[in-house]
């Protein structure tokens, strides 16, 4: 008798344990969850409905989740009245940068296409559009950052000069004469982005002070001059 309920009470623990074993036939496959939610703008800058935008402003369209860069491009974004700039892509964020300022006190929509999608090849649901109104730009452009910073005492001898300005600049009026240094070293200019690089045709000396300056002959991309010139100071040292 004792044995014949042991061997009933291992029976019913064994169907326990199995009704409570997740399944692992055929028809119960086990994997990860596909990505099926679509992307969507989460903000924009400017904002829909801004006024008082300025001419040169960048547009920022930041996403819900991470997208497919080589969706990213100018013809995913249209501007009405068009708009003409760089784009870049970094995690979440979609930016242009205008090279050609936006018509002054005019009314932009902006749309992103549905060509845009997740890293999954999700495309959004729908477009996405919003309006703002520019104002004509007044504002003199200025230099936020060099590098070398101002009174570093430890400058490469090999390293360009980079220049970086608050705002799009008009690349002919910055590329040339516009920076100045002295001792007097030759040089090369480029301009990219808000960023002007000065790279030296050779090294320059150790241990020398260099005083460098940036010119009112430099011009935002509206034709605004900056107010002042722009002078910094920088000592290399020794080889």
């Amino acid at each position: 008798m004792l044995k014949t309920l042991r061997l009933s009470l291992v029976l019913v623990l064994g169907l326990t344990l199995l009704s409570i074993l997740p399944s692992c036939g055929d028809d119960d496959p086990v994997g990860p969850d596909l990505d099926t939610v679509p992307p969507y703008v989460v903000s924009t800058v400017p904002a829909d409905g801004d006024t008082g935008v300025p001419q040169t402003a960048s547009l920022i369209i930041t996403f819900s989740e991470e997208l497919e860069s080589s969706t990213i491009s100018l013809t995913s974004v249209t501007g009405v009245p068009a708009i003409i700039g760089n784009v870049v892509y970094d995690h979440r964020t979609f930016m242009v940068f205008p090279t050609t300022p936006y018509n002054s006190s005019d009314d932009y929509t902006i749309t992103i296409s549905t060509a845009v999608t997740d890293t999954a090849g999700n495309h959004m649901d729908e477009e996405y559009s919003w309006t703002f109104t520019t104002v004509a730009d007044t504002i003199a452009p200025t230099v936020s950052s060099t590098d070398p910073s101002d009174g570093i005492q430890s400058a490469p001898l090999d390293d360009p000069i980079t220049i970086t300005f608050s705002e799009a600049m008009d690349s002919s009026t910055v590329v040339g004469s516009t920076f100045q240094i002295t001792p007097s070293v030759s040089f090369s200019s480029s301009y990219s982005g808000r960023t002007l690089t000065i790279t030296p045709d050779v090294p320059l000396d150790s241990n020398e002070t260099y005083a460098a300056s940036i010119t009112t002959a430099a011009y935002d991309t509206a034709g605004n001059a900056m107010n002042a010139p722009y002078a910094w100071s920088f000592s290399t040292f020794g080889d």
